[in-house]
């Protein structure tokens, strides 16, 4: 069982410099980051929205998908949860469709200092054993 811990964000915004900043703001260029053995590390870059998140559900179907019997949860940073919920409604199928019970809560400043705002975080067990 592999516990997983993937960010991916829709703007840069974390811990970066401006100038990093604005190039994948202008080429649309999204990062996926993750936590491996206890610390952040850039995962991929996808460009545009669509991208990142067939890149994010690539990682999680890769690892074996969701154990269920396990805690998982949805993390967004953000004050608005559209991006979230585009999220869920494009992937119900990685959740065996019942989105309704999905564990949501907001990333913290932690995190948030290297994804952040507008990030969505997906936290759980693999299945693989």
């Amino acid at each position: 069982m592999v516990i997983s811990i993937v960010y991916y964000t829709f703007c840069y915004g974390g811990r970066i410099s401006k100038t990093v900043a604005f190039a994948g703001k202008i080429l649309a260029i999204k990062p996926v980051v993750g936590v491996k053995n206890g610390k952040v590390e850039l995962i991929g870059k996808a460009r545009g929205y669509k991208n990142g998140n067939n890149l994010l559900r690539e990682l999680i179907t890769t690892t074996g998908g969701i154990d269920f019997d396990m805690p998982y949860s949805l993390g967004y940073s953000g004050v608005s949860t559209f991006l979230l919920e585009n999220y869920i409604n494009n992937n119900k199928d990685l959740y065996n469709g019942d989105i309704s019970i999905i564990p949501i809560s907001m990333i913290g400043p932690t995190i948030g200092t290297h994804v952040g705002p507008n990030a969505i975080g997906v936290a759980f067990f693999s299945k693989t054993e």
